[in-house]
């Protein structure tokens, strides 16, 4: 079940993403990195998307992307996935692309360019 959700995954990520909104998949491979940023504790813990998990989360392969944010985060932020890459899409949709990673503060809903 895992290798073949793994080879969704990479599949999600190596097409649906349009070539104005982010750079070619070989440039930049998904990631979806999770952390804590000790400058701003009061916000707890992040989720950094790069151009290409932004890509994919506006294509409408927001579903692969939640999957990631599920394994990545342990089952913690499985039920919040689908409603906190409804706010990231919509954020994107307001401000852009992120030049480099969007750094996502699931506790708040507060979205930054990292």
């Amino acid at each position: 079940m895992l290798v073949s959700l793994v080879a969704a995954l990479s599949l999600i990520f190596a097409t649906g993403v349009s070539a104005n909104a982010a750079p070619a998949p070989a440039s930049m491979a998904p990631t979806v990195a999770v952390g804590s940023d000790f400058l701003e504790p009061i916000l707890g813990y992040y989720i950094d998307l790069n151009r290409t998990d932004q890509g994919a989360v506006t294509s409408g392969a927001a579903a692969g992307v939640a999957a990631v944010i599920c394994i990545q985060t342990d089952g913690v932020l499985c039920p919040a996935a689908a409603a906190l890459l409804g706010a990231v899409s919509f954020y994107i949709a307001v401000n852009g692309y992120c030049p480099d990673v969007l750094r996502v503060y699931p506790r708040y809903y507060v979205m930054r360019c990292a």
